[in-house]
Protein backbone atom coordinates (compact mmCIF):
# COMPACT_ATOMS: atom_id res chain seq x y z
CA UNK A 1 0.00 0.00 0.00
CA UNK A 2 1.65 3.24 -1.14
CA UNK A 3 0.82 6.30 0.92
CA UNK A 4 1.36 9.52 -0.97
CA UNK A 5 -0.46 12.30 0.84
CA UNK A 6 -0.55 14.15 4.13
CA UNK A 7 -3.96 14.60 5.75
CA UNK A 8 -5.06 16.98 8.46
CA UNK A 9 -8.24 16.49 10.45
CA UNK A 10 -9.97 19.82 10.82
CA UNK A 11 -13.58 20.38 11.78
CA UNK A 12 -14.49 16.77 11.09
CA UNK A 13 -13.07 16.63 7.57
CA UNK A 14 -9.87 15.54 5.92
CA UNK A 15 -7.88 18.26 4.20
CA UNK A 16 -5.52 17.21 1.42
CA UNK A 17 -1.99 18.52 1.02
CA UNK A 18 -0.41 17.26 -2.24
CA UNK A 19 3.04 16.72 -0.81
CA UNK A 20 4.32 13.22 -1.35
CA UNK A 21 5.41 11.61 1.92
CA UNK A 22 5.71 8.14 3.35
CA UNK A 23 3.21 8.59 6.13
CA UNK A 24 0.16 10.60 6.95
CA UNK A 25 -0.53 12.76 9.97
CA UNK A 26 -3.84 13.95 11.29
CA UNK A 27 -3.61 16.76 13.82
CA UNK A 28 -6.30 18.12 16.08
CA UNK A 29 -6.61 19.68 19.52
CA UNK A 30 -5.65 17.80 22.68
CA UNK A 31 -8.16 15.43 24.27
CA UNK A 32 -9.81 16.90 27.40
CA UNK A 33 -12.07 14.96 29.71
CA UNK A 34 -14.47 16.30 32.34
CA UNK A 35 -13.80 13.49 34.80
CA UNK A 36 -10.40 12.56 36.16
CA UNK A 37 -8.86 9.93 33.95
CA UNK A 38 -5.76 7.87 34.15
CA UNK A 39 -4.34 7.59 30.65
CA UNK A 40 -2.98 4.23 29.68
CA UNK A 41 -0.16 2.94 27.54
CA UNK A 42 2.55 4.99 29.20
CA UNK A 43 4.49 2.50 31.29
CA UNK A 44 8.06 3.60 31.69
CA UNK A 45 10.97 1.18 31.45
CA UNK A 46 14.70 1.43 31.09
CA UNK A 47 15.58 -1.68 29.14
CA UNK A 48 15.45 -2.77 25.55
CA UNK A 49 13.21 -5.75 24.82
CA UNK A 50 13.89 -8.54 22.38
CA UNK A 51 11.13 -9.37 19.94
CA UNK A 52 11.92 -12.74 18.33
CA UNK A 53 9.39 -13.97 15.78
CA UNK A 54 7.56 -17.09 16.91
CA UNK A 55 5.11 -19.06 14.79
CA UNK A 56 1.63 -19.32 16.34
CA UNK A 57 -0.97 -21.30 14.34
CA UNK A 58 -4.54 -20.02 14.32
CA UNK A 59 -5.84 -23.41 15.40
CA UNK A 60 -4.75 -22.74 18.97
CA UNK A 61 -7.15 -19.80 19.29
CA UNK A 62 -10.75 -20.00 20.50
CA UNK A 63 -12.53 -20.21 17.18
CA UNK A 64 -15.50 -17.89 17.80
CA UNK A 65 -13.10 -15.04 18.63
CA UNK A 66 -10.17 -16.09 16.45
CA UNK A 67 -10.03 -12.77 14.59
CA UNK A 68 -9.75 -10.50 17.68
CA UNK A 69 -7.04 -12.77 19.07
CA UNK A 70 -5.09 -13.21 15.83
CA UNK A 71 -5.26 -9.49 14.98
CA UNK A 72 -3.94 -8.34 18.36
CA UNK A 73 -0.78 -6.20 18.23
CA UNK A 74 1.62 -5.56 21.12
CA UNK A 75 3.17 -2.10 20.70
CA UNK A 76 6.37 -0.57 22.04
CA UNK A 77 7.69 2.98 21.70
CA UNK A 78 11.44 3.46 21.90
CA UNK A 79 13.96 6.27 21.44
CA UNK A 80 17.70 6.17 20.87
CA UNK A 81 19.64 7.50 23.82
CA UNK A 82 21.74 9.51 21.38
CA UNK A 83 19.97 10.18 18.04
CA UNK A 84 23.28 11.24 16.46
CA UNK A 85 25.17 8.04 17.24
CA UNK A 86 26.71 6.18 14.32
CA UNK A 87 28.44 3.21 15.95
CA UNK A 88 26.01 0.34 16.35
CA UNK A 89 28.02 -1.07 19.26
CA UNK A 90 28.10 2.17 21.18
CA UNK A 91 25.98 2.29 24.33
CA UNK A 92 24.75 5.68 23.16
CA UNK A 93 23.01 3.93 20.27
CA UNK A 94 20.95 1.73 22.53
CA UNK A 95 17.21 2.29 22.53
CA UNK A 96 15.25 3.28 25.62
CA UNK A 97 11.82 1.70 26.01
CA UNK A 98 9.46 4.57 26.76
CA UNK A 99 6.06 2.89 26.85
CA UNK A 100 3.94 0.02 25.63
CA UNK A 101 0.39 -0.19 24.37
CA UNK A 102 -2.06 -2.47 22.62
CA UNK A 103 -3.54 -2.38 19.14
CA UNK A 104 -5.22 -4.42 16.44
CA UNK A 105 -4.85 -5.08 12.73
CA UNK A 106 -7.76 -3.35 11.00
CA UNK A 107 -6.91 -4.49 7.49
CA UNK A 108 -4.00 -5.64 5.34
CA UNK A 109 -2.93 -6.25 1.77
CA UNK A 110 -0.01 -8.18 0.30
CA UNK A 111 2.55 -5.65 1.47
CA UNK A 112 1.26 -3.79 4.53
CA UNK A 113 -0.87 -3.89 7.65
CA UNK A 114 -2.98 -1.06 9.08
CA UNK A 115 -3.00 -1.05 12.88
CA UNK A 116 -5.44 0.84 15.13
CA UNK A 117 -4.40 2.03 18.59
CA UNK A 118 -4.89 4.89 21.05
CA UNK A 119 -3.98 8.40 19.97
CA UNK A 120 -2.08 9.29 23.13
CA UNK A 121 0.35 6.43 22.51
CA UNK A 122 1.22 7.83 19.06
CA UNK A 123 1.58 11.40 20.32
CA UNK A 124 5.22 12.52 20.54
CA UNK A 125 4.58 16.17 21.35
CA UNK A 126 6.14 15.90 24.81
CA UNK A 127 9.53 14.79 23.48
CA UNK A 128 12.42 17.11 22.60
CA UNK A 129 12.61 17.80 18.84
CA UNK A 130 15.90 15.92 18.64
CA UNK A 131 14.27 12.66 19.74
CA UNK A 132 12.18 10.78 17.22
CA UNK A 133 10.47 7.74 18.76
CA UNK A 134 10.29 4.43 16.97
CA UNK A 135 7.08 2.42 17.28
CA UNK A 136 7.41 -1.35 16.95
CA UNK A 137 4.40 -3.63 16.64
CA UNK A 138 4.38 -7.37 17.27
CA UNK A 139 1.60 -8.73 15.06
CA UNK A 140 1.24 -12.46 14.41
CA UNK A 141 4.16 -12.78 16.85
CA UNK A 142 6.57 -10.98 14.50
CA UNK A 143 7.98 -7.48 15.17
CA UNK A 144 7.95 -4.69 12.60
CA UNK A 145 8.58 -0.95 12.65
CA UNK A 146 5.46 1.16 12.20
CA UNK A 147 4.73 4.67 10.93
CA UNK A 148 1.79 6.88 11.79
CA UNK A 149 -0.93 7.23 9.19
CA UNK A 150 -3.49 9.31 11.06
CA UNK A 151 -4.29 10.62 14.53
CA UNK A 152 -7.49 12.06 15.97
CA UNK A 153 -6.48 13.53 19.32
CA UNK A 154 -10.01 14.66 20.18
CA UNK A 155 -11.21 11.06 20.19
CA UNK A 156 -7.88 9.42 21.09
CA UNK A 157 -7.55 7.32 17.94
CA UNK A 158 -4.46 6.55 15.87
CA UNK A 159 -3.80 4.48 12.74
CA UNK A 160 -0.36 3.02 12.04
CA UNK A 161 1.08 1.23 9.02
CA UNK A 162 3.84 -1.34 8.74
CA UNK A 163 5.08 -4.16 6.51
CA UNK A 164 3.20 -7.44 6.15
CA UNK A 165 5.35 -10.54 5.96
CA UNK A 166 4.87 -13.21 3.35
CA UNK A 167 3.61 -15.97 5.65
CA UNK A 168 1.14 -13.80 7.60
CA UNK A 169 -2.63 -13.90 7.37
CA UNK A 170 -5.14 -11.43 8.82
CA UNK A 171 -8.85 -11.12 8.27
CA UNK A 172 -10.20 -7.56 8.12
CA UNK A 173 -11.57 -6.38 11.45
CA UNK A 174 -15.31 -5.84 11.15
CA UNK A 175 -16.72 -2.79 12.93
CA UNK A 176 -20.07 -3.57 14.56
CA UNK A 177 -23.13 -1.91 13.04
CA UNK A 178 -24.42 -0.88 16.47
CA UNK A 179 -23.55 -1.01 20.14
CA UNK A 180 -24.83 -3.86 22.31
CA UNK A 181 -27.51 -3.46 24.94
CA UNK A 182 -26.38 -2.35 28.38
CA UNK A 183 -25.33 -5.41 30.33
CA UNK A 184 -24.41 -7.52 27.31
CA UNK A 185 -21.06 -9.31 27.35
CA UNK A 186 -17.96 -7.95 25.60
CA UNK A 187 -14.32 -8.97 25.42
CA UNK A 188 -11.10 -7.00 25.17
CA UNK A 189 -7.66 -8.13 23.99
CA UNK A 190 -4.85 -6.06 25.49
CA UNK A 191 -1.42 -6.07 27.12
CA UNK A 192 -1.78 -4.42 30.57
CA UNK A 193 1.39 -3.57 32.46
CA UNK A 194 3.43 -4.48 29.37
CA UNK A 195 2.39 -8.13 29.66
CA UNK A 196 2.62 -8.93 26.00
CA UNK A 197 4.82 -10.37 23.32
CA UNK A 198 5.24 -13.44 21.13
CA UNK A 199 2.90 -16.25 22.12
CA UNK A 200 0.80 -14.15 24.51
CA UNK A 201 -2.83 -13.04 24.12
CA UNK A 202 -4.59 -11.64 27.19
CA UNK A 203 -8.38 -11.76 26.74
CA UNK A 204 -10.67 -10.02 29.24
CA UNK A 205 -14.40 -10.37 29.82
CA UNK A 206 -16.64 -7.43 30.63
CA UNK A 207 -20.01 -5.79 30.10
CA UNK A 208 -21.20 -2.84 28.08
CA UNK A 209 -22.30 -0.02 30.39
CA UNK A 210 -23.58 2.67 28.01
CA UNK A 211 -22.33 5.79 26.20
CA UNK A 212 -22.37 9.55 26.50
CA UNK A 213 -22.04 11.78 23.45
CA UNK A 214 -18.23 11.63 23.73
CA UNK A 215 -17.30 8.20 25.04
CA UNK A 216 -18.51 4.75 26.04
CA UNK A 217 -18.03 2.82 29.27
CA UNK A 218 -17.27 -0.86 29.76
CA UNK A 219 -16.65 -2.89 32.91
CA UNK A 220 -13.38 -4.32 31.61
CA UNK A 221 -10.21 -4.49 33.74
CA UNK A 222 -7.49 -2.27 32.29
CA UNK A 223 -4.39 -0.37 33.34
CA UNK A 224 -1.17 1.05 31.87
CA UNK A 225 -0.43 -0.70 28.58
CA UNK A 226 -4.06 -1.62 27.86
CA UNK A 227 -4.55 1.49 25.73
CA UNK A 228 -5.56 0.70 22.16
CA UNK A 229 -6.73 -2.82 22.92
CA UNK A 230 -9.79 -3.78 20.89
CA UNK A 231 -13.19 -4.14 22.56
CA UNK A 232 -15.48 -6.59 20.76
CA UNK A 233 -19.05 -7.88 20.94
CA UNK A 234 -19.88 -11.57 21.24
CA UNK A 235 -19.63 -11.97 17.46
CA UNK A 236 -16.04 -10.67 17.45
CA UNK A 237 -17.01 -7.34 15.85
CA UNK A 238 -15.13 -4.22 16.95
CA UNK A 239 -17.02 -1.82 19.23
CA UNK A 240 -14.21 0.53 20.27
CA UNK A 241 -10.74 0.50 21.86
CA UNK A 242 -9.48 0.97 25.41
CA UNK A 243 -8.76 4.64 26.01
CA UNK A 244 -8.61 5.28 29.77
CA UNK A 245 -9.84 4.11 33.14
CA UNK A 246 -11.52 6.02 35.93
CA UNK A 247 -9.20 7.14 38.70
CA UNK A 248 -8.52 4.54 41.41
CA UNK A 249 -10.93 2.02 39.87
CA UNK A 250 -9.45 0.09 36.99
CA UNK A 251 -12.55 -1.96 36.12
CA UNK A 252 -14.43 0.96 34.59
CA UNK A 253 -12.85 1.42 31.17
CA UNK A 254 -13.52 4.39 28.93
CA UNK A 255 -13.48 4.15 25.14
CA UNK A 256 -14.03 6.46 22.15
CA UNK A 257 -17.62 6.59 21.00
CA UNK A 258 -18.72 4.11 18.36
CA UNK A 259 -19.55 6.92 15.95
CA UNK A 260 -16.13 8.53 16.42
CA UNK A 261 -14.44 5.22 15.63
CA UNK A 262 -16.52 4.64 12.50
CA UNK A 263 -15.94 8.21 11.29
CA UNK A 264 -12.19 7.95 11.84
CA UNK A 265 -11.91 4.74 9.85
CA UNK A 266 -14.24 5.90 7.07
CA UNK A 267 -12.29 9.15 6.59
CA UNK A 268 -9.01 7.25 6.25
CA UNK A 269 -10.62 4.75 3.89
CA UNK A 270 -12.04 7.55 1.76
CA UNK A 271 -8.64 9.21 1.57
CA UNK A 272 -6.37 6.25 0.84
CA UNK A 273 -8.70 3.28 0.19
CA UNK A 274 -7.56 0.92 2.94
CA UNK A 275 -10.30 -1.66 2.23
Amino acid sequence: MLLTFRYVLNGGGLLLNKKIIGRLVLGVTLLNFIILLLFLGCTNANKHIDKPPISNPLTQYKQDIVNPINNFVFLTKEVKMDPNCVESRSSRCESLLMSTASGLVMTSDDQSVMILTAGHFCDASGLPPSLSPTIVGIADDSPRELSMVAIDEDNDLCMLIGPKYEDEWFDDTIVAEKMPKIGESVIAVAAPNSIGGPGLRLVFDGRFSGCTNRMCLFTIPATFGSSGGGIYNEEGELLSIVMAVTHNFENATLAPSHEALKNFISQIDAAIDIY
